[in-house]
């Protein structure tokens, strides 16, 4: 039904409205999911305690990441662009991706207290 609503609002009104309809929806669905859903007292006593224990960041494991995720990013938006791996750009922007990100992983597997934790399956 989005679909079809929206390409009324766009055709009735203006593309704006689309986005601006979203809005009050937004606000009512977050109001929801906030008295609706709750998380377990485990999980909320355990949050409790690294809390007051102090938090840590992993911030190299989160500069790898960043770094990382930012070459595959102007690989993937610029790559179209400049013929992919025929350019000295896109190549240049993919070795760092493919170290950083593979140094991410085994950064994080290594790590006491990681900012995304591989280890944990579902």
């Amino acid at each position: 039904m989005g679909p079809s609503l929206g390409g009324w609002i766009i055709d009735s009104f203006s593309w704006r409205w689309v986005f601006l309809i979203n809005v009050p929806i937004g606000i009512v669905l977050t109001l929801l999911v906030l008295a609706m859903i709750h998380d377990p007292p485990e999980q909320v006593a355990a949050r409790t305690a690294k809390l007051r224990a102090g938090l840590r960041i992993d911030y190299f494991g989160f500069s790898l990441l960043a770094l990382g995720l930012g070459c595959l990013q102007l690989v993937l938006d610029k790559g179209q662009q400049y013929d992919s791996f025929s350019s000295p750009l896109i190549f240049a922007g993919a070795i760092p991706s493919a170290v950083l990100l593979a140094a991410f992983v085994v950064w994080e597997l290594g790590q006491d207290d990681p900012i995304v934790d591989l280890e944990t399956g579902p």
